[in-house]
């Protein structure tokens, strides 16, 4: 699978995380893809910036979905 392939697939999956629970077990997808050997022939900058696509998916996503949980909290 073409490195940029799989990085599309694990955002897709972190976006598609509804609930806390579920963005955790994608936070092992994302270092699953980190230590992948699909992208070893990168430079090391190429592939800081690949990481870092996804990194920030994660916390993006991580940001949205807490304040949707603090949302119901203060609902309560």
């Amino acid at each position: 699978m073409h490195y940029g392939d799989l990085k599309n697939w694990v955002i897709k999956v972190i976006n598609s995380c509804e609930t806390l629970e579920q963005l955790r077990t994608a936070d092992k997808l994302r270092s699953l893809f980190e230590n992948h050997q699909s992208h070893s022939h990168l430079n090391f900058r190429d592939r800081i910036n690949l990481f870092e696509e996804v990194r920030t998916a994660y916390y993006i996503k991580d940001i949205m979905l807490m304040n949707e949980w603090e949302k119901k909290l203060s609902n309560s």
